[in-house]
Formats: C-alpha cells, sequence, structure tokens
C-alpha cells in the first residue's frame, strides 16, 4: 500500500468519507482505523501508517471532523467546557480560541493539541449554535463561557453566517415543536423557548405560532 503524495490511492472527502481508488470504504471499523492513524509527514502530506503498509493520502479540506458536541457545566475550578467527540471517536474539550468560520459559512476549530484542523459537520454546527451570539458593537459573533467571550475568525466578514446561524437555531425550535411535551406545551412557553432559542428571529423574523407548530415570514 505504497504510492506517492501526488497520487494518492486514498481519499478523505469533506463529509468524512474514506474512497479507495475512488470507490467510497463503507466498512465502519476500518474507516475508524483509517482516521486513527491518519497524520502528516515533514512535507505536510498526509498518511497513514498500519504497522509496516503506509499510504499517502488526498485530504479534501479538513483531516477531522467534529462529529458531536456537549455542553459540561462543571463545580471544578476550570468551569464549564464544551466536549467534542471526533471522527476517530476520540474526545477532547473544544479549543474554543480556534472556532473559524470558513467558505460557505462552514466552521472549524483546532484540534490534536493545536495540529490539525477539524470540520464540524451539521449536527454539532447546529449544538454550537445554540451558544452563538451576536456582539452589535463589532460585528462579529461570539461564544460566551465561564464569563469570556470567544470571537468567531472570520464571522465579521460575511453577512451570510447570520442567516446560517439563524437556519441553525431554527432547526432546533423544529425539534422542540417535534417533542411531544414540548408540543402540547402552553402558547406561552412556545413563545419562550422560540425566544431563548433564538433571539434573532425577534428582529429578523415575523413569529406565527400555532398551538402545534411555528411558521417564519422573514421581515421585509
Amino acid at each position: 500500500m505504497v504510492d506517492s503524495p501526488e497520487h494518492p490511492s486514498l481519499r478523505f472527502d469533506k463529509e468524512g468519507r474514506w474512497y479507495h481508488e475512488g470507490v467510497e470504504i463503507t466498512h465502519e471499523r476500518t474507516c475508524k482505523l483509517f482516521s486513527r492513524s491518519l497524520k502528516r509527514d515533514s512535507r505536510g502530506s498526509y498518511l497513514i501508517a498500519i504497522g509496516k503498509e503506509w499510504s499517502y493520502v488526498e485530504v479534501e479540506d479538513a483531516p477531522f471532523l467534529v462529529k458531536s458536541l456537549d455542553y459540561n457545566p462543571s463545580a471544578e475550578a476550570k468551569g464549564a467546557y464544551f466536549a467534542i467527540l471526533l471522527n476517530d471517536e476520540s474526545t477532547e474539550t473544544l479549543n474554543l480560541s480556534t472556532l473559524q468560520v470558513g467558505e460557505d459559512n462552514v466552521l472549524y476549530c483546532r484540534v490534536k493539541k493545536g495540529g490539525y484542523r477539524a470540520r464540524f459537520c451539521r449536527a454539532s454546527y447546529y449544538e454550537l449554535a445554540r451558544y452563538i451570539e451576536f456582539d452589535p458593537s463589532s460585528g462579529s459573533y461570539f461564544v460566551l463561557l465561564n464569563g469570556e467571550r470567544y470571537y468567531l475568525k472570520g464571522s465579521d466578514k460575511t453577512s451570510k453566517f447570520q442567516t446560517e446561524i439563524v437556519n441553525c437555531k431554527l432547526q432546533m425550535i423544529v425539534l422542540h415543536f417535534s417533542n411531544h411535551i414540548l408540543r402540547d406545551a402552553p402558547l406561552l412557553e412556545k413563545i419562550r423557548i422560540i425566544r431563548e432559542t433564538c433571539p434573532e428571529l425577534v428582529e429578523g423574523f415575523v413569529v406565527h405560532i400555532s398551538m402545534t407548530n411555528c411558521d417564519l415570514e422573514k421581515k421585509c
């Protein structure tokens, strides 16, 4: 399994899928093994080494994906933190100071002690969006944790990022309404959920609420 950086036989795409010579690898354990074995050589090329065999890898975007994110309140001295699960099944604390918005509003962070970039998948993006707030004085977005603001690099360069965050929070509202407990909640409770989950909607949208659903109409 030996090739060259210019013509790698393995490919890792932006959605976290592995390919060998153009054919997708669907065996889950093999994919996890490849992700755990991924590294960079002295020239910056990606490769995997398993035993005595190794192969170069074409990485379409980031070499790792953030599959899930959990907020962990803590009474200990270090305070609350976000735990992330990567596609190689490893877990670590999210370094909020490395959050960055890339092209097409894709969200990234640094992992593996800062050595690699990781791309947030849709599920983890939605989860983090709950904690992303807007600072009108700077025109940037930030995450507030333990009394400190962590600004997202690149979030002030495109107005489309606001639409992306609103869409993420809207999906969370839809999930709230799909829950039978919240579906049967009083009308005022539904309004509270919307305001807390996505305060941007108060300014940017007209919210139409019924006893079973919510609909949004963009303000002109």
